[in-house]
């Protein structure tokens, strides 16, 4: 099945009177880097969509997610862009996939530009028919969008991101469950949130923006209450996890309770 994000960002709206979402959200891989198998493991769950932290440093994109964890060995080149080519040359198709790049470096100007140009050398593997690059964490200023190359998409943090200036190169919203609620999987959670989160996710949709939420609990409890309320990405540490609860899901056998994180 085609990916939501991908028919978003072809511009293509699915409803006329909003988004339409999709039967299951897609698997979002959470800080992909800190995985026994980065990449490779998320695209063997079947996640839609993978997120690497980068700082820009001394020229060089490396990826961490704390200044103190840099080593000059861990570059997005070697860990991503290196593997996604490893990975065209073997199967001879590119993934239907959308890398979350969550900027932590200060200037995010130079931090994109760097993106820009480290991607841009492999046109037959990032672009809007590929590998869609969105931008996330420090981002330039949203009327700025505009002048980076097309293949450049960015994380919003709002429905009324995706108007105004730059806001067609808005890709996806993305929010911290925390600011609608503490809920994170175990007993009930209050009404009033619940609609809240559902209120947003029904904006978000209605100017074609797909939606993830982060910080939010990795259990049984907290997939099914991210897809009952029609999120577009179940936001995880575990792809495996989530690969097996959307597949014994589609069965419709009993959901597990909520687990300790």
């Amino acid at each position: 099945m085609k990916s939501l994000v991908f028919s978003l960002l072809l511009c293509l709206p699915i409803h006329a009177d909003g988004w339409n979402p999709a039967p299951v959200p897609e698997i979002h891989s959470h800080n992909d880097y800190l995985q026994d198998k980065p990449l490779s493991g998320a695209l063997a769950a079947g996640a839609g969509s993978i997120e690497v932290d980068v700082f820009l440093t001394d020229g060089e994109l490396l990826v961490a997610h704390m200044p103190w964890e840099l080593l000059k060995r861990r570059t997005l080149e070697r860990l991503y862009v290196q593997p996604l080519r490893d990975h065209v040359k073997k199967t001879g198709e590119v993934p239907e996939l959308q890398l979350l790049v969550d900027v932590k470096s200060k200037d995010a100007d130079a931090a994109v530009t760097a993106l820009e140009k480290v991607f841009g050398k492999h046109p037959e593997i990032f672009s809007n028919d590929g590998v869609r690059v969105v931008i996330s964490g420090n981002r330039p200023a949203r009327k700025d969008f505009g002048k980076y190359a097309d293949f450049i998409w960015f994380d919003g943090r709002g429905p009324a991101e995706a108007a105004g200036p730059g806001g067609e190169r808005v890709a996806i919203v993305s929010q911290s469950l925390s600011k609608f609620t503490r809920w994170r999987g175990k007993g009930e959670i209050d009404e009033k949130e619940r609609k809240a989160i559902v209120d947003f996710v029904a904006k978000c949709h209605k100017r074609d923006r797909p939606v993830r939420f982060w910080n939010s609990g990795d259990n049984p409890a907290m997939y099914e209450f991210i897809c009952s309320v029609g999120a577009d990405f179940i936001n995880t540490d575990k792809p495996d996890a989530v690969r097996a609860f959307l597949k014994q899901r589609a069965g419709a056998e009993p959901v597990g309770a909520a687990e300790d994180e």
